[in-house]
């Protein structure tokens, strides 16, 4: 059972209802616009690794996970500095797309259309962030995703 408690700032229930209605819809906004497409850009890699005769690597969950723990950090800092861990992360995405596509064999299109098509969405989300008000985050910040995320490649490469 979760337990609620007002924030001091908040001076009555009705500002606390409206508080926490504000807050859920933030939360269902940001599950359609933000994990609905990486929900299908999942479904276009498996589709493609299981037209290869591929699977999936069963590091997958703790990948999720760490994402999941890294974006929820991310969240309780101040909406601009948000945006901005969200649009270095699609910048840091897209050039991992990139470097995946250039060492692709020159005759698997359909994968480069793939892995393309979700670089394009990456650009887009990397763009709206920036639009609406990310904030540059420290350069400490962005090396150690970069160094993150350089060990899960190694680790997926080579298990």
């Amino acid at each position: 059972m979760f337990v609620f408690k007002k924030n001091s700032l908040l001076t009555s229930d009705y500002e606390f209802t409206k508080y926490f209605h504000n807050y859920l819809l933030v939360l269902l906004l940001s599950l359609v616009f933000v994990h609905v497409p990486k929900i299908v850009h999942l479904q276009l890699c498996n589709l493609r690794l299981q037209e290869l005769n591929g699977k999936p690597s069963f590091l997958n969950p703790v990948w999720y996970a760490a994402s999941f723990i890294l974006g929820a950090i991310a969240g309780t800092n101040e909406k601009k500095w948000k945006l901005g861990f969200i649009e270095e992360t699609e910048k840091q995405v897209a050039q991992h797309l990139e470097s995946s596509i250039a060492s692709l064999p020159k005759k698997d299109l359909r994968s480069r259309k793939f892995l393309k098509e979700i670089a394009i969405d990456e650009e887009k989300h990397r763009a709206s962030a920036k639009k609406i008000g990310s904030v540059d985050i420290p350069e400490n910040v962005k090396r150690t995703m970069d160094g993150l995320s350089r060990i899960m490649k190694k680790i997926s490469f080579y298990i």
